[in-house]
């Protein structure tokens, strides 16, 4: 894993925030019928950021994320004391997500905060667990899916409206 990120200041209250990364992996089962594999990914991000006022911040930003891939769905095993094969997936890729989203940072009073963000998401290689001809599951990829994410948080209670609690919102 390789990365580098730069940050500019457009002016005093906005800023640019750029980054590269680069990750290379090498994926080698003894014994499986595929050769070894090499994967490589460029993980660019961009982001720019309004400090609208001191207690509010607006920040749009996209970046690509690549996943990990758990070895065990990649290679093959046994389950000795089920007696059963558990199938690996040696053609397996992880998921590759570019995301876009806006955010809205505010904090008030002595202790509020609001958040809100709205993301649209692309997984291609998703994964998704997929039934086997002989019996059980194994993953495999399932194509690319696209999703749009809002989420909200204002956690604690702002002063004077009462104490402790916690709002939440997800979609």
């Amino acid at each position: 894993d390789l990365f580098a990120n730069v940050t500019a200041t457009v002016s005093r209250r906005t800023r640019l925030e750029a980054g590269i990364g680069y990750e290379r992996s090498r994926i080698q089962v003894k014994g499986a019928t595929a050769p070894t594999r090499t994967l490589s990914f460029w993980k660019p991000s961009a982001a720019f950021v309004w400090e609208v006022r001191s207690t509010s911040q607006v920040r749009l930003d996209a970046r690509r994320s690549v996943s990990q891939l758990d070895f065990d769905a990649v290679a093959a095993s046994g389950d000795l004391i089920n007696n059963r094969p558990i199938s690996g997936n040696v053609e397996l890729k992880p998921e590759v997500v570019d995301k876009v989203e806006a955010s809205l940072d505010h904090r008030f009073g002595g202790s509020g905060a609001l958040a809100l963000s709205v993301a649209r998401e692309r997984i291609a290689h998703a994964l998704a667990y997929v039934p086997l001809d002989l019996g059980g599951q194994a993953q495999a990829n399932a194509g690319t899916v696209k999703l749009w994410r809002v989420a909200g948080r204002a956690p604690p209670a702002p002063e004077g409206l009462g104490s402790g609690g916690r709002l939440g919102l997800g979609g």
